[in-house]
């Protein structure tokens, strides 16, 4: 401290003094202000909620009435029909009344009274259980647009906060301790009776106070208030139909954000963690995750999904679909590289190879590269250098040269599946590369499709020993044992245990009859035992005439473009598509089949996504069925029963899934007196066949929820497509 400054200090007036600790004291509010601002947001964002939620329940209980209640064992309660007439019409009624109320009805004792209560307050729980608010851009409630509001400010406010928070956490500590060492000089008596040293220390706490007045912090916290203010005054002034728009562009964000901000703790929910046993879950939850290279805000099960890869090291995430594996693997990567391990290689089907480079680039600070095509081998030249995230797919990696001595920071397959059967090529080179990588994490939705060896094979890529451990042939019969078992290597959450919050999806089975025309054809082709012709019959009957299910088809699409949604339209065959394209008039159309290039898939996507308005995208389903996002779609079309049920649940949550932001409907056209029939029937067979075994065995007496119905083969076989094609030549015959 020079003399000329603490001169300046001595000679402040009192007046000036006290201006300035007062300063101060503003500016160590607004750093407070500041650090609580995300939280006093969310706080707001919960009471809204709760508040909606409350008049939900309340309504769903003013609808339930008082005369149904039962007692728990489902017995009648006596004279409960007599409450109606004393004025107890419904079950909200009887909550807000008492016992001794309830007496007063002839016939209504003390123990009847308790008996209609307890039933109440039961039905009453099991409502507030049941009840979730549910954003639905196509109704639009204006009941919802106040809690739209609180989120879109959030979202402004998260982002400001994030750019400043640090700052304004150490300028708090800073001022706070110098205004504790400086107050005294606003205070006479320290003026006239305090020691020299004393006052010097004050005094040069008051130096510093000021100089931190005019730090670049400072100005940084007061801008970012500013901009805060701006941002509540401006979402006060938006109108409704402006923020269900902005709810629609970013659905996936304000799901994410009402989830935080009602602070749910992730050990309220084992779905949250797969129910794996509380010794793995305790592990995984120490690793801090780190986030700082991330530009998406992480659910509460996705985080926990990180965490379990990043403990496990070798592992099988099997999260259903539409959950966000992909930002799950993309955050394992992140938390990686900010550790400072560089090198990551993405295996995926061609099919998704630029959805995952558009979403590694939208989602973190990583460089992804594409190996694929006739560069491949320099873009592994640049990721060696310079490190992140090359994506490849699984036909090209086995004609990929790494470097030699190079090792692996993490393995990524997507639709791991795929890789079920060890002896092909693209699975022994998987193989080769998951035996030398530091980590290892497979992704599928589907990893128990047919049978439990398929399950075992993955296994073996990530832990060779659990393999062995396992018996296939009795994965079903041992269920406890092989839940406790596999949660070492295995993740998977269920989509309605974890995304409550997803609009309401309606499955629709529009049955039809065949036409003349289309009958002729459907007996040929069974006379003829051509089974792919009898699934496609009741389209292919003439160049421009107009079935059955065509017209149901454009129906539900001139429907769909009067409600302004979009549409997708699967169908296994590209000649079916080709027909439905043709009837479906003025719609705009997006295509994707089995042979479009991979390089434009995601191109025809977003296309179909940014779209104005309605349009419609005719995929085959084994193409555009898997891995891509159609959450822009709000109508999903079937056109014919799929012989394995897992393709069709994979297409229907292209759009049912993480981000949709309006209710799903769902159409599957069906033809009476058809194949259609006898595939659904047999399909409905095998899956009771399959649940009686399973529940007739050892595993009734296991956790119910370790039987999954995909284990079991329940997709059409050729022998089953034999047995169907001789009992309509029969039925036809007769």
């Amino acid at each position: 401290m020079t003399t000329g400054t603490s001169a300046s200090a001595e000679s402040m007036r009192l007046g000036a003094t006290r201006r300035l600790l007062d300063d101060g004291q503003v500016l160590l509010q607004q750093a407070d202000t500041l650090r609580d601002a995300v939280a006093e947001l969310q706080r707001d964002v919960r009471v809204e909620h709760e508040r909606l939620r409350s008049r939900l329940i309340a309504e769903q209980l003013a609808g339930m009435r008082a005369d149904t209640l039962r007692t728990p064992s489902g017995k009648a309660i006596r004279n409960i029909a007599k409450l109606p007439q004393y004025g107890f019409d419904s079950v909200l009624a009887v909550l807000g009344t008492s016992a001794a109320s309830l007496q007063q009805i002839p016939g209504i004792g003390a123990s009847t009274a308790e008996a209609i209560q307890a039933a109440a307050q039961a039905a009453a729980a099991a409502v507030e259980h049941d009840t979730v608010i549910r954003f639905d851009a196509d109704e639009a409630p204006a009941s919802h647009v106040e809690l739209l509001r609180l989120l879109h400010t959030l979202a402004t406010v998260i982002r400001v906060h994030a750019a400043t928070a640090d700052r304004a956490a150490h300028l708090a500590v800073t001022v706070d301790r110098l205004l504790a060492a400086a107050s005294p000089a606003g205070r006479i008596g320290h003026r006239i009776f305090a020691l020299p040293t004393r006052r010097r220390r004050v005094q040069q706490a008051l130096i510093d106070l000021q100089a931190q007045l005019g730090t670049v912090d400072a100005v940084i916290v007061q801008a970012a208030l500013h901009d805060i203010g701006q941002a509540i005054d401006k979402a006060a002034g938006t109108s409704p139909a402006t923020l269900w728009a902005d709810y629609v562009r970013a659905a996936a964000l304000y799901q994410t954000l009402l989830a935080e901000a009602r602070g749910v703790p992730v050990t309220d929910s084992d779905a949250t963690t797969g129910f794996v046993p509380p010794l793995i879950e305790k592990a995984a939850r120490k690793v801090a995750l780190d986030t700082s290279l991330l530009r998406v805000r992480l659910r509460t099960y996705q985080v926990f999904g990180a965490q379990y890869a990043i403990d496990r090291r070798r592992v099988i995430l099997g999260d259903e679909m539409g959950l966000g594996k992909t930002i799950e693997a993309i955050a394992v990567m992140a938390h990686l590289a900010a550790r400072g391990q560089r090198h990551f290689l993405v295996v995926c089907p061609a099919s998704v190879l630029y959805n995952w480079i558009q979403e590694i680039e939208e989602h973190s600070a990583l460089s992804a590269f594409k190996a694929h095509g006739d560069d491949r081998q320099g873009a592994i030249a640049a990721w060696t250098t310079s490190g992140g995230a090359v994506i490849t797919t699984l036909e090209t990696l086995r004609r990929l040269t790494l470097p030699t001595g190079l090792r692996l920071d993490l393995l990524v397959v997507d639709e791991a599946h795929l890789i079920k059967n060890r002896s092909a090529l693209r699975s022994q080179s998987v193989a080769a590369l998951a035996g030398d990588a530091a980590r290892v994490l497979l992704m599928t939705g589907t990893p128990m499709e047919n049978r439990v060896e398929e399950f075992h094979s993955l296994v073996r890529y990530v832990d060779e020993g659990l393999a062995g451990r396992l018996l296939p042939g009795n994965l079903v019969l041992s269920a406890r044992s092989f839940r406790v078992k596999v949660a070492e290597v295995y993740l998977r959450r269920n989509q309605e245990d974890v995304l409550k919050e997803l609009p309401e999806r309606l499955d629709v089975d529009d049955w039809v009859e065949l036409r003349a025309p289309e009958r002729h054809r459907y007996l040929q082709e069974v006379r003829e035992r051509r089974f792919a012709g009898m699934r496609r019959a009741a389209y292919l009957i003439g160049s421009e005439e107009v079935t059955a299910k065509l017209e149901r088809l454009k129906e539900i699409v001139d429907e769909s473009a009067a409600n302004g949604w979009k549409v997708v339209v699967f169908s296994y065959f590209r000649d079916v598509l080709d027909r439905a394209d043709r009837i479906l008039g003025e719609s705009p159309r997006f295509h994707l089949t089995g042979s479009t290039p991979t390089s434009r898939r995601q191109q025809i996507v977003e296309g179909f996504r940014q779209h104005d308005g309605h349009a419609v995208l005719i995929g085959q389903i084994e193409a555009a069925g898997v891995g891509l996002n159609l959450q822009a779609a709000s109508v999903v079309v079937i056109t014919e029963p799929q012989l394995k049920p897992s393709t069709e649940d994979q297409a229907i949550t292209r759009s049912y899934r993480m981000g949709q932001p309006r209710m799903v409907r769902v159409h599957r056209l069906l033809a009476k007196d058809s194949v259609d029939e006898r595939i659904l029937q047999l399909l409905a067979t095998k899956r009771s066949l399959f649940h009686a075994y399973a529940h007739e065995s050892e595993a009734k007496n296991a956790d119910s929820a370790a039987v999954d119905t995909s284990y079991a083969s329940i997709d059409i076989s050729a022998a089953d497509e034999a047995q169907i094609i001789a009992a309509e030549r029969a039925r036809l015959a007769s």
